[in-house]
């Protein structure tokens, strides 16, 4: 490190290099908190490459962008925000979506608040990119499962919204990144540091249709996004051998996001994406418990032990930036967590010294 930069400038640019450089072994991690529950881990100047704390954006939610197509507001039971689709047992003519002005209605909520973090934030804290959901999975809040049959009877009207709902999400992440600036960190999932030259993309629709249906009314649109916005975060909960090709042709990827726990084995995973870019799975409390893990044919004492089992897939071009999440609520676990990543050079102490 060179004594003109500072520990969180060394940290970035490294994390940046990896990104550049993803078929150079590396590996990153963050827990996403200021205050671990740790007095040890909290008492290091950094324990983990959580370069800037990120700020959530108080009006985030999963249906920001049928809202802000003007789906009509409803809530849960529980009380959350979500939406009636404005397309139910409809016919092909009502397939037709209007596309209001992004700086109005909920989208504007959104954009009016990001407007306030960036000119309000401390600083050194950056906004944390909102919920980016693909086109498909914007489709299916927008029409209902409704769609899921327009998929079959009514293919070129649904292409034709999707194609106007990419527009719009890329017109609404150029007006974002205008208003936030350098203070947006672009991971908006998972909680790891990246700068505002990149974007999230959730394609959570992935395991709902079949790979011929993803490959088809999917892929094509992501593409168009991460042609126009990326590089891209591609998050999908669940990665299966099944889907892998269409994953494969996802262009401009900066990360790889998975949930660990609901996926196929990671060391497959490993061996068939390192090198195209930066592996970024998310390990939560008790995901070592699940279904999927334990289809993997292997039985993991703690989570402590399934980050053991990831690390050991590592190969020579397998560059990790981990999400660590819930484990302020378990600081013993992270503790041990912090200790296997440290004895293996990636902490950034080993590694900054």
């Amino acid at each position: 490190m060179t004594c003109t930069q500072t520990p969180v400038e060394e940290m970035q640019k490294r994390i940046l290099h990896a990104y550049d450089h993803p078929d150079e072994q590396a590996c990153f991690y963050s827990g996403n908190v200021e205050r671990t529950g740790s007095t040890r881990l909290d008492h290091l100047p950094y324990w983990d490459w959580s370069c800037q704390p990120a700020r959530s954006v108080p009006s985030n939610t999963t249906c920001l962008f049928p809202l802000a197509l003007n789906c009509p507001q409803i809530h849960t039971t529980e009380g959350k925000l979500w939406v009636n689709p404005i397309f139910e047992d409809e016919d092909e003519e009502d397939f037709i979506l209007e596309l209001p002005d992004i700086r109005s209605g909920f989208g504007d909520t959104i954009l009016q608040e990001m407007a306030t973090m960036a000119r309000d934030l401390p600083a050194g804290e950056t906004i944390r990119e909102v919920d980016i959901q693909s086109s498909l999975g914007i489709a299916e809040l927008v029409c209902g499962q409704n769609l899921y049959i327009a998929l079959l009877e009514e293919p070129e009207a649904i292409k034709k919204m999707l194609t106007r709902i990419t527009d719009f999400v890329i017109d609404f992440v150029h007006e974002m990144r205008r208003v936030c600036g350098p203070r947006l960190n672009g991971a908006g999932f998972p909680f790891i540091w990246s700068d505002q030259h990149s974007t999230l993309v959730s394609d959570d629709t992935l395991t709902l249709v079949s790979p011929q249906q993803h490959l088809e009314f999917s892929l094509p649109y992501v593409n168009q996004f991460a042609d126009a916005c990326g590089p891209i975060h591609y998050h999908s909960c669940s990665w299966y051998e099944r889907f892998f090709d269409n994953i494969k042709q996802v262009r401009n990827v900066r990360t790889y996001n998975w949930n660990t726990g609901n996926s196929d084995d990671p060391h497959h995973i490993i061996r068939e994406f390192s090198g195209r870019a930066v592996l970024a799975p998310h390990i939560c409390k008790d995901m070592h418990l699940s279904n999927d893990v334990a289809r993997w044919g292997h039985s993991f004492s703690d989570e402590v032990d399934l980050l053991s089992y990831v690390l050991d897939g590592m190969l020579d071009n397998t560059s990790f930036h981990f999400w660590l999440g819930e484990f302020d609520e378990k600081p013993d676990v992270l503790e041990r967590m912090y200790d296997i990543l440290h004895e293996r050079g990636y902490s950034p102490q080993a590694q900054l010294g």
